[in-house]
Formats: C-alpha cells, sequence, structure tokens
C-alpha cells in the first residue's frame, strides 16, 4: 500500500505534467471559466482513481482527455444550455491578452459544435492522431477521420467568409 506522501507526489507530478493543458482543453471547449475549471477537476480525480500506472503520463492524459470530452457532453447537453452550442466568448473570458490571430481563432471555434471544438483542439493543440482522436471520443476511426475532414473544411470556409486567411 502507497504512503500518503506517495500518492501525494504522485498528485502533484501529474498536475504539473497536465494540469494546464486540460484546463485550457476544457475551457476552449467549452468557453466557462468555471465549467472548464469544474470538469477538468473531476477528469484529473477520475483518471488519477482509474488508472493503474500513475507514472504514466501519458496514460494518464490520454485518460484525462477521454473524460473531459464525457463530462464536457454532460455539461453540453444540460437543459440549461438548451441543446446549444457553448460559444467560446472573447480573449478575456479565456484569460490574458490574445493577439489579433488568437482572437480570430477563438472566434472560429465559438462558431463550431462541442464535437468540433474538441476534435481540431486535439488535433492542433495536443498533437493528437486520428486513432487517438477516436479513442477519446469514442468513435471508429473511419468516423473520427470523416469528422475531422468535415470539421476542418468548416473552419477554413469560416476563416475564408471572414477573411482571415
Amino acid at each position: 500500500m502507497e504512503s500518503n506522501q506517495e500518492i501525494q507526489n504522485q498528485v502533484e507530478f501529474l498536475y504539473h505534467e497536465t494540469a494546464k493543458q486540460l484546463y485550457k482543453l476544457a475551457l476552449y471547449t467549452l468557453g466557462n471559466r468555471k465549467v472548464a475549471e469544474q470538469i477538468t477537476v473531476n477528469a484529473f480525480c477520475e483518471a488519477f482513481n482509474t488508472i493503474s500506472d500513475k507514472t504514466d503520463v501519458n496514460l494518464f492524459k490520454e485518460r484525462s482527455i477521454k473524460l473531459l470530452y464525457k463530462h464536457g457532453r454532460k455539461i453540453q447537453k444540460k437543459s440549461e444550455w438548451n441543446g446549444c452550442t457553448i460559444p467560446v466568448k472573447t480573449s478575456e473570458d479565456i484569460g490574458g491578452q490574445a493577439g489579433v490571430k488568437k482572437k480570430e481563432l477563438i472566434q472560429m471555434l465559438g462558431s463550431l459544435n462541442f464535437d468540433e471544438r474538441y476534435i481540431l483542439l486535439l488535433y492542433y493543440c495536443q498533437e493528437f492522431s486520428i486513432q487517438q482522436i477516436a479513442k477519446a471520443i469514442c468513435l471508429p476511426v473511419f468516423l473520427a477521420k470523416k469528422r475531422f475532414g468535415v470539421t476542418v473544411n468548416k473552419a477554413v470556409k469560416y476563416m475564408k467568409t471572414f477573411a482571415l486567411l
């Protein structure tokens, strides 16, 4: 049995390696700080309690990202959101000063639905492969690949429409 100090060290290690990335993924997907904090903590705790090798950062990260998706989908589907997408607001809501390009990218993300934002963020920010994305969102690879293609086309169309490309 592990001592309290060993468990604390494992939690601190995983926190330092993954917490900021997980929070940013939740925040950019949901566009709400409070909700992003809540689901990040829930996913972090649940992943920590369910993985066997607490020293494997990649395993922990993959499990956490899968749980972020699961919890985010639940929140997105709740009646208070009325089934619509949660807009990613401004750079102020994301925090800090954002450059023009970052602000435009945030606006583009706001034009996408939850699944589309999550897929793009996993691919471009987390550098996930299509196979890893499929695993994270519980879809067969061919469907994840199709959704990724549709999402990229939708994002490019948005960017062209607003002369951002």
